[in-house]
């Protein structure tokens, strides 16, 4: 069950967002296979605002996974797509008891 997660939100160039989105058909399954990532998802809204979304195991394997992109220059070539700084959100699990009488 995921101990760590993340959200990541950015703004995408209108002429750029289909260009993105099929960057993101070959990028994401990598995400997914990636030791540790229980869950990765992208979302869109009509102006171009995106969000990832992303479940890990730990906060050492998502460490790890962006070590990996970032040795491979991944954060450039998405970097080159945004309009805006991207806005990274963390969260930890909370204790199970809590989180499962939360309402």
């Amino acid at each position: 069950m995921a101990q760590y997660a993340a959200m990541i939100s950015f703004q995408v160039a209108a002429e750029r967002l289909e260009e993105f989105e099929t960057l993101m058909l070959v990028e994401a399954p990598r995400t997914r296979a990636f030791d540790g990532c229980e869950l990765f998802e992208i979302y869109r809204n009509a102006e171009g605002e995106v969000v990832f979304l992303e479940h890990w195991e730990s906060e050492e394997k998502s460490k790890l996974y962006g070590r990996w992109r970032a040795e491979r220059g991944d954060f450039e070539t998405l970097g080159a797509f945004f309009t805006t700084p991207p806005k990274t959100s963390v969260y930890r699990r909370l204790d199970n008891a809590i989180s499962d009488n939360l309402p």
